[in-house]
């Protein structure tokens, strides 16, 4: 009756389980009638029942435990992975954009160089049209020169001019390159800043000079070299380090791929992990149903067991009081029986006295 209370405290869904455990218990559960199994039977079932019923509740302790853990692990891990996962990003985030930085400032002092290189280039290009275009005029400037050179009070001819002319080629050429290996050490500014001096220092008269003008051409065709070799290397530099960054944005692009590979596999591991404690608790619930439907037919069998040892009882007591009423009734049978046998005896002996009385008489 406890149990049937404790049901009714319940909900409808347990009081449902409860009717269809019943219902498959008279099924299949007990197909034999209790009252046809003796005491020691009855006992033997009621302990393989308590036994099972610990054995239960200790697999059913054990599977709790084990939850407990698996899930405590499973947080742990989720908090490890989003703590990798956060630091991971920060940090390649953090190095990505001082890259990015650094590129784009780079990128922007080689756009201002290039800007230079590329105004210088301009600049030079215009003289030596101007120079050329000096070039194709009548040598009249070199006559003038000289006459002014007679007036100074200088003895010069014009071969002998042009004698010196030939000797000074070579040294103008070897001046010019030691421009040259000399402007490679200096800065853009330096080499703007020289340029500006020289047309400021360069008088209108000396203009006309033809060595001068050659020297002037040959020099800016040398700058000119010059800073197409510095614009190439430049160009060069910039192609490599482009290709440096998209090489360790593809490394950056590789490692956020495996990284969501590597979330994703954890991501389905816990939920296998999540859908199997689901498991496990559904069989924990379903053995204990099992174990308080077996604990309501073990008090019914109990109650079963208890009526039938009253009922032994009774028979026993019945059995007795029938037994001393046959005793009793065997006893008064006799003692009739003998009762008779005496009469008839004292009978006998009263008749034999009267005939040997009347024998005598």
């Amino acid at each position: 009756m406890s149990c049937y209370s404790k049901e009714k405290m319940d909900r409808n869904d347990q009081n449902n389980l409860c009717k269809s455990h019943s219902v498959r218990s008279d099924r299949e559960l007990y197909r034999i009638c209790p009252s046809k199994l003796s005491k020691r039977e009855l006992e033997d079932l009621y302990f393989s029942l308590l036994e099972n019923n610990i054995e239960l509740k200790r697999t059913i302790n054990g599977q709790q435990d084990k939850i407990r853990g698996l899930s405590t692990k499973v947080q742990r891990m989720n908090a490890t992975q989003k703590n990798l996962q956060n630091k991971e990003v920060k940090d390649c985030c953090i190095g990505t954009k001082a890259i990015i930085n650094e590129q784009k400032e780079s990128i922007t002092e080689l756009k201002r160089a290039n800007q230079r290189m590329a105004d210088r280039i301009q600049m030079l290009n215009m003289r030596l049209c101007s120079a050329k275009q000096f070039f194709k005029k009548p040598a009249q400037p070199s006559t003038s020169r000289c006459l002014r050179c007679a007036a100074n009070g200088g003895t010069c001819t014009p071969k002998k001019h042009n004698c010196l002319d030939k000797a000074n080629e070579p040294a103008v050429m070897k001046v010019s390159t030691s421009t040259q290996v000399d402007e490679r050490s200096i800065t853009m500014k330096a080499a703007q800043t020289e340029t500006s001096e020289d047309e400021i220092k360069e008088p209108s008269g000396q203009t006309c000079d033809e060595n001068k003008c050659r020297s002037l051409m040959e020099e800016l065709k040398l700058k000119i070299v010059h800073l197409q070799d510095e614009l190439f290397t430049v160009h060069e530099e910039y192609a490599s380090r482009i290709t440096r960054l998209e090489g360790e944005v593809c490394d950056v692009r590789r490692e956020n791929t495996r990284v969501t590979a590597q979330r994703k596999a954890s991501e389905h591991e816990l939920h296998n992990l999540l859908q199997r404690n689901t498991e496990i608790l559904a069989t924990c619930r379903n053995t204990h149903s099992r174990c308080a439907e077996l604990a309501a037919q073990l008090s019914i069998e109990r109650r079963k067991v208890a009526e039938l040892e009253t009922q032994l009882k009774a028979s026993n007591m019945s059995d007795k009081v029938n037994k001393t009423i046959e005793d009793h009734l065997t006893t008064r049978n006799v003692s009739h029986v003998l009762f008779n046998v005496a009469t008839d005896i004292q009978c006998a002996l009263c008749m034999v006295v009267q005939g040997k009385l009347s024998r005598t008489w």
